[in-house]
């Protein structure tokens, strides 16, 4: 297709670009084009696949800028559910192996925490969802990634039982208690031990044990 006549200035880039962005940059850099071009062959989803001359090239009155339009191919948004983020992307390449290689667009992983060791580093949820029908006009496909961040033991030596259990339950975790009987005194009643020690790594997996 023939568009626009060149008034001195440099082409500017336009492939991957949609028809009026297209125009509208050819506009702004000194160039013209064909109105009726820009508003009836612009549907939805179409872009500049190929330009000539090149951007960048330098343009001289009554050169013609050449742009071929086409549809942007679309890849069905697989399931990553339950996947690691390598075998995720693993996955979402394969959808790919026809295109050109500068067509592929990565994840983007995003990390949810957990306390659960057991979903450490597997994905919990996507966006889009599966069977979305992707292509390069759409955001980047997200991927939300569970991390183990555990918290950090509290010192409960010398607490009480309730204001342990209380520290504890204030953030998600309880423990299992055993009494030493034979302690008397005046620490009769507080924990004299506990696992795991203070300032250790604990998550909602990991046995705590106070003794009173």
């Amino acid at each position: 297709i023939a568009l626009g006549t060149a008034q001195g200035a440099k082409v500017p880039n336009v492939v991957g670009e949609s028809g009026s962005n297209a125009a509208t940059k050819i506009l702004n850099a000194g160039l013209t084009v064909d109105g009726k071009w820009v508003y009836t062959l612009d549907p939805a989803k179409t872009v500049i696949l190929e330009q000539n001359p090149k951007a960048g090239s330098e343009a001289e009155e009554g050169d013609l800028v050449m742009l071929s339009l086409g549809k942007l191919q679309s890849v069905s948004v697989p399931s990553f559910a339950g996947l690691t983020p390598a075998a995720a992307e693993a996955k979402w390449k394969e959808k790919f192996k026809s295109f050109p290689a500068d067509e592929y667009v990565p994840l983007v992983v995003e990390a949810k925490t957990t306390l659960f060791k057991k979903d450490t580093g597997l994905i919990d949820s996507q966006q889009p969802a599966p069977n979305f029908s992707w292509d390069k006009s759409d955001a980047p496909v997200k991927i939300h990634v569970w991390d183990y961040q555990p918290f950090t033991m509290p010192n409960l030596i010398g607490k009480s039982q309730p204001e342990a259990q209380m520290m504890l339950s204030g953030i998600g975790l309880e423990a299992t208690v055993e009494k030493i009987f034979y302690v008397q005194g005046n620490h009769e009643g507080e924990v004299l031990w506990q696992s795991p020690a203070p300032g250790e790594g604990v998550g909602k997996e990991d046995t705590i044990v106070i003794k009173l």
